[in-house]
């Protein structure tokens, strides 16, 4: 499932938007665009599904905020926050860029209320992301020194049916390819496991 957000790949030759892939089926697909806006060609959005599993239906919400003004990013983590909200009668899994720092007092905020699942199983490690601006560049100790990019487990007061139990990075390397070397991504991902008590 697929949300385009910003740009138009016909007309500028460049697109993005949100994405929840699942190997479960998927339904009450909504979304909300979070405000403030920070410009009026920047959309930034957050994309929720339902998966229906084995174990009990599971929301999971993507999103991408602002990496300009400080300020409107944290109006939309704030934003998104109350959107969330609308949703805790399951379980919930928040991810994607933040564009935020994990000391800013955006995502310090959310992780007083959601499980930042990488900090939950990796107390010590630096956890980065990001930012790979040239997706040629061999060595990932040379571009990725931030952590922008988070799964939160959003907690439903009462219950102790979803754990973490387990966190990495992943793709945080390039792949060789006929003498080059190329990035998935300008981001690197986070693998989090899950159980899941019926």
């Amino acid at each position: 499932m697929y949300l385009p957000a910003n740009g138009n790949r016909r007309a500028i030759f460049f697109s993005e938007g949100e994405a929840i892939l699942s190997k479960f089926e998927l339904k009450d697909v909504e979304f909300e665009e979070l405000i403030p806006r920070a410009g009026f060609f920047e959309h930034r959005v957050a994309l929720k599904a339902t998966a229906v599993t084995p174990w009990g239906d599971v929301h999971i919400l993507n999103t991408h905020l602002t990496n300009g003004d400080p300020a409107v990013n944290r109006g939309q983590a704030q934003d998104l926050a109350e959107y969330v909200n609308q949703f805790m009668d399951k379980t919930i899994i928040v991810a994607g860029d933040f564009n935020s720092l994990e000391d800013s007092p955006q995502i310090k905020f959310i992780s007083t209320k959601w499980i930042d699942t990488y900090r939950k199983t990796n107390p010590e490690e630096p956890g980065f992301t990001c930012c790979i601006d040239e997706l040629t560049v061999p060595d990932a100790d040379e571009v990725l020194d931030q952590r922008f990019d988070f799964i939160f487990l959003v907690p439903l007061q009462g219950h102790a049916d979803v754990s973490t139990t387990s966190s990495q990075i992943v793709l945080d390397h390039p792949f060789s390819s006929n003498e080059a070397v190329l990035w998935v991504s300008d981001h690197a991902g986070i693998l989090t496991k899950f159980r899941i008590i019926p």
